[in-house]
């Protein structure tokens, strides 16, 4: 082959590489372009009220990031149009943009759980106790803190059709404590100063007191010092 034929082949397969590295960066259905227009929502939220016009553009901006499939946009259009907030309630739609998003943020999760546990939306699905349960641990050990607080709860007082147990209580609500949740910390040391599958420990419990105290600027009984 000669060195001018080789020099043409080398010129086309460039354009080619070129014009698929340029379709690439263009395409509109990257999780980039969904993550911008997410960002121009949110530097919106602060500033709009529903059923202005700046709070509809502010729902057109989330609805596109959702329909690019970015996770954290589904969860917030989701929650809105579960809600209603500003706009005409959509339970369907809600649920389909929460289950599509599940997988890649908790906060999904967490409120499916919650409807299927009738503590949202009551009514939007039939009550499910073990897929709601499901649904919340799995957010829970994601890290989500207040998920870790709700399945403390819920298995405290055993709520929601869910067994009372002791042990899963206490280990939730510790996670959520020390992530700095105030009402677990409050919780927490209440059960333990009561005592709670151990004897009663009035040090504990004042420490978890003491912790919301300092963080929060909760101390309900004058035990802490500032």
């Amino acid at each position: 082959m000669s060195a001018k034929n080789k020099l043409n082949i080398y010129l086309i397969m460039s354009i080619i590489v070129a014009s698929i590295f340029i379709t690439a960066c263009s395409d509109s259905s990257g999780p980039e372009n969904g993550e911008a227009i997410f960002e121009k929502a949110v530097r919106m939220q602060d500033n709009v009220t529903p059923g202005t016009d700046e709070y509809n553009q502010f729902l057109s901006l989330l609805e596109k990031s959702s329909e690019l499939h970015y996770p954290i946009a589904q969860y917030r259009y989701g929650e809105i149009l579960l809600k209603g907030t500003g706009t005409k309630k959509d339970i369907s739609k809600a649920l389909i943009l929460l289950n599509e998003s599940k997988d890649k943020e908790p906060r999904s999760k967490e409120l499916l759980a919650l409807i299927y546990l009738q503590e949202s939306a009551p009514g939007a699905v039939p009550l499910d106790t073990d897929k709601g349960v499901k649904l919340l641990t799995e957010s829970a050990s994601a890290g989500l803190e207040t998920s870790q607080y709700l399945l403390g709860t819920f298995y405290l007082h055993g709520d929601d059709g869910i067994k009372q147990d002791n042990l899963q209580a206490y280990y939730w609500l510790r996670r959520a404590a020390e992530q700095n949740n105030k009402v677990a910390q409050l919780t927490l040391a209440r059960i333990v100063g009561q005592g709670f599958n151990v004897p009663a420990d009035k040090k504990a419990s004042e420490e978890w007191e003491c912790i919301a105290n300092n963080q929060h600027g909760f101390d309900s009984f004058g035990i802490c010092e500032n």
